[in-house]
């Protein structure tokens, strides 16, 4: 069963805020939040990117952060966002005289 939007952003908080520096960050966190913010996004958007190019339309929606421009002990999340911020506007670059993203 998939989790709701709600679930999933509730998930999200709940392990954003268990650890406090990123020096004592955990793989395991380190990787959630990798997949989370960088590389579930790069491979949905690099799969819907076909069919939008060949239909000449369409938009992707990516929910960023104003964290991504740097807060105190979340420093790696922060990054990501930042991915997440700068893929969105360079896809919309990319993609923008293909009747997309404008």
């Amino acid at each position: 069963m998939c989790p709701t939007e709600k679930q999933l952003i509730a998930h999200i908080y709940t392990f954003i805020y268990r650890y406090t520096c990123v020096c004592i960050l955990r793989d395991q966190t380190f990787n959630r939040l990798l997949h989370v913010n960088v590389f579930s996004l790069t491979f949905m958007s690099a799969m819907i990117l076909p069919q939008m190019v060949e239909k000449r339309k369409g938009a992707i929606v990516n929910i960023g952060s104003a964290s991504c421009y740097g807060f105190p002990l979340l420093t790696v999340y922060s990054a990501t966002k930042a991915y997440v911020d700068i893929l969105s506007k360079n896809l919309a670059a990319e993609y923008s005289n293909k009747g997309m993203f404008h």
